[in-house]
């Protein structure tokens, strides 16, 4: 990689235990972010060689939920994808 460029976020809104997205996978709403940063940069998902997703919450949410966003956004597969705990 020659140059790091960071083209847009976006993120979820807060909730709060047990509130309104208490039934909703924090990998599904990951993934909302992810496609909607990409639609705001206007970015395809091929375009893509690097994510890093923040997570607040990892426990019960399987393994790297990084990946899971990215996979369920249409990145490509070879792509390193990984998650930053920011609890």
């Amino acid at each position: 990689m020659e140059k790091a460029v960071i083209v847009e976020g976006a993120r979820t809104p807060i909730g709060k235990f047990v509130g309104s997205f208490a039934d909703t996978p924090a990998v599904e709403l990951g993934t909302l972010a992810f496609r909607e940063a990409m639609r705001r940069a206007d970015v395809p998902p091929e375009q893509i060689d690097q994510t890093i997703v923040g997570h607040a919450r990892q426990a019960g949410n399987g393994s790297n939920t990084g990946r899971q966003v990215c996979v369920l956004s249409r990145v490509q597969i070879t792509v390193y994808a990984y998650y930053v705990d920011i609890a």
